[in-house]
């Protein structure tokens, strides 16, 4: 959770506090668990209008192995480049770090790649993901990310709320010592 709030701060799609707070402050983190069923019911309604993301995501450790193929893009893509940007793909390094076997990982890119979410260069040991399985991606990371600020910004507003709220007993005129 930290780590996708970590995004949408750096995205601006929320301010700067949010990640922190679930280390540091217990009652943030619960109203933020509380909410979480925002993310979830989001989630579950908009499955199915990510194109390649959502292909990936149906297969067994289909939507880790999307994010770290987008991981190693991002590290070779140039802010402004067009296109696609072949980068090494590791399928024996990715399949021991997620618990698959290297098979798993090959048959899914060739998969992935029939399907057009992604090019290779086999000879040069090369991938890359095409042009509209990063706006799949895009699209499907801005929402993703939009719901954990709006669970936050929820999870914020149920702390002002209760922290506003008169307690039963001073709105009776209770006074407890």
């Amino acid at each position: 959770m930290r780590h996708h709030l970590h995004c949408a701060e750096a995205l601006g799609a929320l301010p700067p506090g949010h990640a922190q707070r679930l280390d540091s402050d217990t009652d943030y983190f619960a109203a933020f668990l509380a909410g979480a069923d925002h993310i979830l019911d989001r989630l579950a309604e908009t499955r199915g209008r990510f194109g390649g993301w959502d292909w990936f995501d149906q297969r067994d450790g289909g939507g880790r192995i999307a994010m770290l193929l987008l991981r190693e893009h991002c590290r070779v893509h140039r802010p402004g480049e067009e296109g696609s940007t072949p980068f090494p793909l590791r399928a024996s390094e990715l399949a021991q770090r997620l618990g698959f076997s290297h098979s798993h990982v090959r048959n899914l890119v060739n998969e992935a790649t029939a399907q057009g979410h992604l090019t290779q260069d086999a000879p040069r040991g090369l991938v890359a993901l095409t042009p509209r399985f990063q706006a799949e991606l895009q699209i499907w990371l801005q929402h993703l990310l939009g719901w954990f600020a709006e669970t936050a910004a929820m999870a914020q507003h149920h702390l002002q709320a209760r922290s506003q709220a008169p307690t039963h007993n001073k709105a009776a005129g209770v006074h407890n010592p």
